[in-house]
């Protein structure tokens, strides 16, 4: 009797460590996953001051050659067409500026609006559907991320990683048909929706394989039909 104690609790010992070490696990690659969009943020950023930088530096040297140049016989025909190109490329600056803001503001709108389809409850089901279909095809553990983020450079889909040493990219669960085009990266990976009627969205502009899931939750558990993938283009 008491050796089939010991068994027991060791066995569930051993369980709860596997769950602590894998919930560890988890805790650092999405730690990881943030360190790096902030590195990432922070890289874009101290780009963009350089820019302003050098281009404070131009115009400080021009405005210094200018003066030099008035001191030694004035031309203020010059002077003004100098300072009007400054502000004519200044505000194309600006307008750039602005123009690629709102088209990222319109993205994300367009990306909310596609994830804002599915509930909460279809949103889990897809996940374990791709989680259950890599184990079933390839015996591969992936990560379910607790919350997903929309990955702009992949038309707003979540990515999924395989869990263990080497965390590859397993595939794109659901990107946003409105957006593929502005992420050409997005052939080279497979990609993963819900059901037909979602991958004819897609038509002809994703190069790349998408497998669509059907997928139906009974009360004893997860029931998967899949439906063929197809190269597109």
């Amino acid at each position: 009797m008491y050796l089939r104690d010991l068994w027991w609790t060791s066995r569930q010992s051993a369980r709860a460590q596997t769950e602590h070490e894998e919930m560890r696990q988890r805790q650092e690659k999405a730690k990881e996953a943030r360190e790096a969009r902030k590195k990432q943020q922070e890289a874009e950023a101290e780009r963009r001051r350089k820019e302003l930088e050098e281009a404070d530096r131009i115009r400080r040297a021009e405005e210094a050659a200018l003066r030099r140049k008035e001191q030694e016989g004035p031309d203020r025909v010059l002077l003004e067409q100098m300072r009007e190109r400054w502000a004519e490329r200044d505000a194309l600056r600006a307008r750039e500026q602005a123009e690629q803001e709102e088209k990222e503001r319109q993205a994300l709108e367009t990306a909310r609006a596609w994830w804002g389809r599915l509930s909460r409850q279809q949103a889990e089901e897809l996940f374990a559907a791709v989680a259950e279909l890599a184990w079933r095809e390839e015996k591969l553990r992936v990560e379910i991320p607790e919350s997903p983020n929309m990955a702009a450079h992949f038309a707003y889909g979540v990515p999924v990683y395989s869990r263990g040493r080497h965390h590859a990219l397993y595939g794109i669960v659901r990107p946003c048909p409105a957006l593929v085009s502005l992420s050409p990266q997005l052939s080279y990976h497979r990609a993963f929706v819900r059901n037909a009627q979602e991958i004819q969205e897609f038509g002809e502009t994703l190069a790349g394989r998408i497998t669509h899931l059907e997928v139906v939750l009974y009360p004893l558990g997860w029931s998967i039909g899949l439906r063929t993938g197809r190269w597109i283009g």
